[in-house]
């Protein structure tokens, strides 16, 4: 059978994630909006301005995978 993958966005220094809104923040991890790919959670951090983000990949049943986003300036 096939896992499932979901893409979601955690501020690193809070560990909140960006909630299924995408208004506010969660600490629910079930909570958190789920991307359809990587470049979506992305742009949604580049359209925001966001710092201090990662993307977390993660998998029912097995260990997440993180990627910080390390850009300090968008501009």
């Amino acid at each position: 059978m096939k896992e499932h993958m979901t893409i979601i966005l955690q501020r690193k220094n809070t560990s909140a994630f960006v909630d299924d809104g995408l208004k506010v923040w969660t600490s629910r991890r079930e909570k958190a909006h789920a991307f359809p790919n990587f470049l979506g959670a992305l742009m949604f951090c580049y359209d925001r301005q966001l710092k201090g983000m990662q993307i977390v990949s993660a998998f029912p049943d097995r260990s997440d995978f993180t990627f910080p986003i390390l850009l300090k300036d968008w501009a």
